[in-house]
């Protein structure tokens, strides 16, 4: 989990220096979407997990969390740069 936080929070600092800087927006839409997508499916990885058997309910219930608010944020970012 923890190296899903460090590659979002990454591309999410990688997409702004790249906004900032004013380089094509289609790469930086691409790469947002990208980046949602990686962590839809880490979304879905907790979602899919049944309690006990690898994870507590609560570290599914984090990790639902954790990665239903990146997606919402980079979501917004996306909406925002690209549309």
């Amino acid at each position: 989990m923890k190296t899903f936080f460090l590659i979002s929070i990454t591309a999410l600092l990688y997409v702004i220096t790249i906004k900032s800087f004013s380089i094509d927006n289609k790469k930086v839409c691409n790469i947002l979407l990208d980046v949602t997508n990686i962590n839809t499916n880490a979304y879905k990885n907790c979602l899919l997990q049944k309690s006990g058997e690898k994870f507590s309910r609560e570290e599914l219930n984090t990790c639902k969390k954790y990665y239903l608010t990146e997606i919402e944020r980079l979501s917004y970012v996306y909406k925002n740069i690209c549309k």
